[in-house]
């Protein structure tokens, strides 16, 4: 299992925000986080050098430029879900990014 990088204390504020959000724009983390704007594009590529998020967009809010949507990366971690039904076992991996890793379903 790989060891988790060591984040700054914004970096890993911003990595919180963002799990829960799932989604957000540098405005939007830096309002969640209660961070300046400068701290937190800081932070995020923090986080997008270290694989923990990663740019997924742009979101427009009609007037000026667009901004950068960032929602989790591919090594922000992962989730086993396992179902025990009376007749089957169904189990499925997915990153926390939404990326499904492995499935099964198979009779009990």
């Amino acid at each position: 299992m790989a060891e988790a990088p060591r984040l700054t204390e914004s970096a890993g504020a911003v990595f919180a925000v963002l799990a829960q959000a799932g989604r957000a724009t540098r405005p939007q983390l830096a309002s969640l986080a209660g961070l300046s704007k400068p701290t937190v594009s800081a932070a995020v590529a923090e986080l997008e050098g270290a694989g923990l998020a990663t740019h997924s967009g742009t979101a427009s809010g009609g007037t000026g430029r667009s901004a950068a949507v960032y929602g989790l990366g591919p090594v922000s971690g992962s989730v086993l879900a396992v179902d025990l039904g009376p007749a089957r076992t169904r189990v499925r991996g997915c990153a926390l990014d939404g990326t499904l890793l492995a499935e099964a379903d198979t009779p009990r």
